[in-house]
């Protein structure tokens, strides 16, 4: 393995060269893992938003889907932009701003639709004659307490996956601080900030 620091070749020693690719080792494995977890939390989303808005609004409607379909664009998006070139990770913090920003408005795009759908809904179940608003308020609250339960249960797996994740990204931090400590041409190109 060769380093080169800023345009400048590194010599290395030999237990500085292990180290050196011991920690790109860990860091190219983390890499596709962080991918995949945030592939699925957004597939996860997507399906909390459809499970949830189809509750409320009814499985043909389009409010139902619109967001879903939002986090699935975002998804596609986001595995674009991530997926690796010959085996290399590209990773550009600017082509992660732009995905959030455009994903934020697509959302708080379909979720005001909702919300006008949602408050219409209710307006319309206090002017009918069936069954009391409470009632129906009762019985949404109900299907609203289960579609919470799924989707605690699908969030759950998604956090002792992350949790994981933090474990061995704070063991490559503790790596990359002693790398640093032994080469200290890479002080000041710490990949995990404090």
């Amino acid at each position: 393995g060769e380093l080169s620091v800023a345009g400048k070749d590194i010599e290395l020693t030999e237990d500085q060269r292990v180290l050196t690719e011991h920690y790109a080792g860990e860091v190219a494995a983390l890499i596709p893992q962080i991918i995949q977890l945030v592939s699925e939390a957004l597939t996860v989303a997507g399906k909390s938003l459809e499970i949830a808005l189809t509750g409320a609004f009814g499985e043909d409607s389009e409010l139902s889907t619109g967001p879903a379909q939002a986090m699935e664009d975002a998804r596609v998006q986001f595995l674009a932009t991530a997926r690796p070139e010959e085996g290399v990770y590209r990773l550009v913090s600017e082509d992660y701003e732009s995905f959030g920003d455009n994903l934020e408005a697509e959302l708080e795009d379909e979720v005001a639709s909702a919300m006008g759908a949602m408050l219409g809904q209710m307006g319309s179940a206090m002017a009918s004659g069936e069954g009391s608003f409470v009632e129906k308020m009762e019985a949404f609250g109900e299907r609203m307490e289960m579609i919470g339960q799924e989707i605690e249960a699908s969030a759950s797996v998604l956090e002792a996956t992350g949790e994981a994740l933090c474990d061995d990204m704070r063991r490559i931090r503790a790596l990359e601080d002693e790398m640093i400590v032994a080469v200290p041409e890479l002080k000041g190109y710490s990949l995990f900030a404090e």
